[in-house]
């Protein structure tokens, strides 16, 4: 977690341009696990969103990640695959789970996730980023979705996460999120597509229960060669 990542002119230009995305330019899912909208076509974004997505992949950025994680071999992804720009609207929320195994067309191993805050937050307004161990007994971190706060991770099978949900009367959380990928496989073994999902203490397995479209897509990244 790195705080102060971008200046707060830049981070306040970004979130302008974000809020400022009409609804249907947006792609949405909305399922028993996720209430949320996301883009990733670099023309429809701003110039300010243009600029910090480029250089998130910068040579020098990507080799930063690298020596930062220990993952060897980092690219970045110019498709921005699952990545761009999230927003999770007021009653917004993502269940906890584990990210993709490899890119549904490079095959290469999703390894490395970074999220970049935009919104001026407060602890009224939730969204919080969840952090979970392979147990699910309790909570390993929560990390408030702060302006400026950039979060890195590995996306294994270990780092399950979630984002809990967006107060009704909160703005729209609202990040900026890429991925980082390597021919080398994680340590961890992936699980099956079916075990995506994890419950929280008290949720019920019905709540978890995957749309076809999201096994299908999930299935398609085992696959993928």
């Amino acid at each position: 977690m790195i705080d102060g990542a971008l200046d707060e002119a830049r981070v306040a230009a970004a979130a302008s341009e974000i809020a400022a995305l009409p609804d249907d330019v947006m792609t949405w899912q909305i399922s028993r696990r996720i209430r949320k909208a996301s883009i990733n076509r670099l023309d429809e974004l701003g110039t300010t969103v243009r600029g910090i997505l480029a250089d998130l992949a910068d040579t020098r950025a990507v080799a930063g990640l690298s020596q930062l994680t220990g993952v060897p071999g980092l690219t970045d992804d110019p498709r921005l695959t699952y990545g761009g720009v999230y927003c999770t609207p007021p009653g917004g929320w993502q269940k906890v789970h584990e990210d993709f195994p490899k890119h549904p067309v490079t095959g290469l191993w999703n390894r490395v996730a970074v999220l970049l805050y935009l919104n001026d937050w407060k602890p009224s307004d939730g969204g919080e980023f969840e952090l979970w161990p392979q147990g699910m007994s309790s909570c390993g971190n929560v990390i408030e979705p702060i302006a400026g706060r950039m979060v890195v991770f590995e996306t294994t099978s270990a780092t399950r996460h979630g984002v809990r949900t967006v107060s009704a009367d909160a703005p729209a959380r609202m990040a900026i999120g890429t991925r980082y990928y390597s021919a080398e496989a994680p340590s961890v073994k992936p699980r099956g597509p079916l075990s995506r999902s994890a419950r929280r203490p008290g949720e019920s397995a019905r709540e978890l229960l995957p749309t076809l479209g999201e096994v299908r897509d999930y299935v398609k990244s085992f696959t993928t060669s």
